[in-house]
This record gives C-alpha cells, structure tokens and sequence, in this order.
C-alpha cells in the first residue's frame, strides 16, 4: 500500500453456526494479508456465554484440510482475539472499543 497507512480491519465472527465459518475464513484470510503489511486487522469473537460457555470456537465444520488450517491459523491469534459475550453488560463498550479507527469491518456472526 504505496504512499498510504495500512487499512484497519475488525473481523467479527460467532463462534457458533455455519456464517460463525465464514467469519473464521475471513480472520484468517485478513490475518494473512496483515502478516503482508496490506493492513492490520483486529479479531473479535461473539458467543453467548450461558449456552456456549466461553469457547473462541476454532472449530469449522468444513472439509478436513480447511478445518485443520482454520483452527491452526486462530489458535495463532488466540490471544490477540477479542472475545465478546453478547449478553454482557459491557458487549457494547467492547465492540465499540475494538471498532473504533477500523476503515472497514467483516461481520459473519451465524
């Protein structure tokens, strides 16, 4: 990106249910293209605490080669990845923190 700052990307998937997949894809998509300097992404997971407990859900249910690199690339994330509880009292606050600057942001959320 010649002459310009990195674009900032947010990517919000659920860790639940098949669009929750396509969110996991599109983490580990934008992830490697900030590992390239094209842009730098932040990671967000959302669950439901009181059915899901607290799982980031690495998880796709896809085809095995696709499922293994999907839950490989995220486990390289775990700790940079913003977990959110939709039903916290501080979801809001969270989401908005983890948006603010963001020149585009990737919701799949199942």
């Amino acid at each position: 990106m010649e002459g310009s700052s990195a674009k900032r990307v947010v990517v919000v998937y659920g860790t639940q249910g098949g669009m929750g997949d396509v969110g996991k894809f599109a983490a580990v998509h934008a992830q490697k293209l900030a590992n390239s300097g094209e842009c730098t992404v932040k990671v967000v997971a959302m669950f439901r605490q009181s059915e899901e407990g607290t799982d980031l859900g690495f998880e796709a249910d896809v085809y095995p080669e696709a499922k293994e690199e999907v839950k490989a690339e995220l486990r390289k994330l775990e700790g940079e990845i913003i977990p959110v509880d939709v039903d916290s009292e501080t979801a809001q606050a969270s989401l908005e923190t983890a948006f603010e600057g963001a020149d585009a942001v990737v919701a799949c959320l199942g």
